[in-house]
C-alpha cells in the first residue's frame, strides 16, 4: 500500500478554476442564512432515520480531504459546493485537519508528544496569526454550510507502534490546538469537541491501541483501513471503520487517494502540465477509475442482510499535485455522480446516522 510520507502542504502551482453566476450563489447564501445553517445541520443529520427519504439501498459517497492547510483551497472547495448546490447536486465534504496548522511557529514548542521533540512536525505550523484566524473562518463556515469536520491529528506522525497513551496524547494535543481560545491563535471554532466524531489517522498509521483512546476521546468513526470494493464496513471496539477501496487506474491497481494516484501517475513527482497530452490522459485514467468504483458499488445488487451498500469513499488533500488533475478529477467526479437517484454524497457522521437508522 503506497500512501504519503511527504509534507502536505499545499504546491505552489496554477488553479484550475471556473466561472458561476454570482448572484446564484448570492441567493443560496442568503437561503442558508435565513434557515440558520448550524442547527439545520444537524436536522440533516436527523434526517437520515426516515426510511422513507432515505431508502436502505442508498449509495453514500463520501468526500475527504486530509490536512485542509492552504486557505486558496478552503475556498476553491466552499465554493465548488456552492456551485453544485445551485445545480441540484448537492455535496457536503469532510475535512479531517490537522491541528498543527492552527498554531503559529512562534508556539510549537507546546507541541511535546511522547517519543518526539518538543515543538516537532513533519508538516510545519499555522504560518501568522491572520492566517490562522482565516483558516479558523474557513472551518466555521464548511461547518455551517453541512461540512464535518474531523481529526487528522496534529505532527502527521505514523502512530501505527504508538501506545494507548501516545494516541490519547495526541487527541488531547488536538483538542487544545483547536478548542482553546486566545488572542495568538484567533477566534477559534464555533462549535464544541462533541461534534468531532471522525477521524483519519496520518499516512493511515493504525493499531489496536488507537481504538479504545478513539472511544475515550469521543470518536465513533474512522477511516484508516483499506478494503476490496463493495466489502461492507464493520465496527472494531465500538468504533465505526468506513474504509478507502481500491481502485483501478489505467490498468493498475491502488487506493482512492489523491496522493496514490500521484505516484501511481508520476512517481509522486509533478511532471505533468495541465492541458498536454500526457495531463488529459492521467485526468482519463483517474476519472474512469473513480466513476468505475462508484458503479461498482451503486449497481451492486449482492448487499447486507439488510439491502444496505458499501460506501463510496474518495480521500484527497489540499494539494495540486500534477497541475491541479486530482483535485480537477474530483470536481468532475462530484459534477457526475452527485445528485443521481438514491445517491447522497454527504459525510461521515450523516453516513453512521444512517447505517444506525437501519439498526446497524
Amino acid at each position: 500500500m503506497l500512501i504519503n510520507s511527504v509534507l502536505f502542504k499545499i504546491l505552489f502551482v496554477p488553479l484550475i478554476g471556473f466561472s458561476f453566476n454570482t448572484s446564484d450563489i448570492s441567493s443560496v447564501l442568503e437561503k442558508y442564512k435565513n434557515q440558520k445553517i448550524i442547527s439545520e445541520y444537524h436536522k440533516n443529520i436527523q434526517k437520515f432515520t426516515n426510511h422513507t427519504e432515505y431508502p436502505k439501498d442508498t449509495q453514500f459517497v463520501l468526500l475527504q480531504f486530509d490536512g485542509s492547510y492552504s486557505l486558496e483551497m478552503w475556498k476553491k472547495t466552499q465554493d465548488f459546493s456552492k456551485k453544485l448546490l445551485v445545480e441540484n447536486k448537492p455535496v457536503r465534504f469532510t475535512y479531517f485537519i490537522s491541528g498543527v496548522y492552527f498554531v503559529p511557529e512562534a508556539l510549537k514548542n507546546v507541541y511535546d508528544l511522547d517519543g518526539y521533540r518538543a515543538g516537532h512536525s513533519d508538516i510545519g505550523w499555522g504560518d501568522d496569526v491572520d492566517d490562522i484566524a482565516k483558516r479558523f473562518a474557513f472551518v466555521n463556515d464548511a461547518y455551517k454550510f453541512g461540512h464535518e469536520i474531523g481529526s487528522h491529528a496534529n505532527g502527521h506522525f505514523n502512530g501505527s507502534d504508538w501506545t494507548q497513551k501516545q494516541w490519547e496524547q495526541e487527541f488531547e494535543y488536538f483538542n487544545r490546538f483547536i478548542f482553546s481560545k486566545n488572542k495568538e491563535r484567533g477566534s477559534g471554532v464555533i462549535f464544541p469537541k462533541s461534534e468531532i466524531t471522525g477521524f483519519r489517522a496520518p499516512l493511515l498509521g493504525h493499531n489496536d491501541a488507537m481504538y479504545e483512546a478513539l472511544k475515550n476521546y469521543g470518536f465513533t468513526y474512522e477511516t484508516n483501513k483499506v478494503f476490496m470494493q463493495n466489502r461492507l464496513v464493520e465496527k472494531q471496539n465500538t468504533i465505526w471503520n468506513f474504509p478507502l477501496y481500491g481502485v483501478n487506474i489505467g490498468g493498475r491497481n491502488t487506493i482512492a487517494m489523491d496522493y496514490n494516484l500521484y505516484y501511481l501517475q508520476s512517481k509522486a513527482k509533478s511532471t505533468l502540465t495541465f492541458g498536454t497530452p500526457e495531463w488529459k490522459t492521467a485526468h482519463k485514467n483517474a476519472l474512469t477509475g473513480y466513476l468505475n468504483y462508484f458503479y461498482a458499488h451503486y449497481n451492486f445488487d449482492k448487499n447486507d442482510e439488510l439491502g444496505l451498500k458499501a460506501p463510496v469513499t474518495i480521500g484527497h488533500h489540499f494539494s495540486l499535485w500534477n497541475d491541479g488533475l486530482y483535485w480537477s478529477v474530483m470536481k468532475d467526479f462530484a459534477k457526475e455522480v452527485c445528485g443521481k437517484e438514491k445517491v447522497v454524497c454527504g459525510t461521515g457522521q450523516e453516513y453512521q446516522a444512517f447505517l444506525e437508522s437501519w439498526g446497524k
